[in-house]
């Protein structure tokens, strides 16, 4: 049997080392500057907590309204894609510079795509209907010069097309990003 006397002991550098970090631990410790940020930092999330309170609380899936405020304070948008900028503007343009397309659903398709060329809308071919009597799904590119969502389903009822349902598409910031970049968000580098 061992006795403790005869255990072996760690080496004198290894002593050394915790003995040094033992010390730096209480030097660390002694200050009031270290307790100070110590309270600083435990205090920021009971902060915020009575941000959001006073603020009236969250909106469901929009987070708290502040921040929401902060987010919204951007200027301008930058997209850049290896160490290159590819777009800049304003939320706004960035968002508008996007394609956008009109979606009517009616089971009157030609007389739709009709009055979308009219309208100077370029028209997709028509999504087949599943049976005969079924509803069949148009769609036109929204060009800058296009009317406004609401004088196109002026137009299209007033040419007795019967419209079930009337939809703007605009290419989201997460596609438009793709569009520019050609990457997506799961990318590994």
């Amino acid at each position: 049997m061992s006795s403790p006397e005869n255990a072996p002991r760690p080496p004198r550098a290894a002593r050394l080392g915790l003995s040094l970090l033992g010390s730096e631990t209480l030097t660390l410790f002694r200050r009031w500057r270290t307790w100070a940020m110590l309270a600083a930092l435990a205090l920021i999330p009971i902060l915020i907590a009575v941000a959001i309170r006073i603020a009236g609380g969250s909106s469901p899936g929009r987070g708290p309204a502040f921040l929401d405020q902060i987010a919204g304070n951007g200027l301008f948008v930058g997209v850049m894609s290896a160490g290159r900028l590819v777009a800049q503007g304003t939320l706004e343009e960035f968002r508008r510079s996007g394609e956008s397309r009109v979606e009517v659903v009616t089971p009157d398709p030609d007389r739709a795509r009709a009055v979308l060329a009219r309208l100077g809308l370029v028209t997709d071919a028509a999504a087949p209907a599943a049976d005969a009597g079924a509803d069949a799904v148009v769609t036109a590119l929204l060009a800058d010069h296009a009317p406004e969502p609401d004088a196109i389903v002026a137009a299209l009822v007033g040419d007795d097309v019967r419209v079930r349902g009337f939809a703007v598409r605009r290419t989201s910031l997460e596609q438009r990003f793709v569009e520019l970049t050609g990457e997506g968000f799961d990318v590994v580098a």
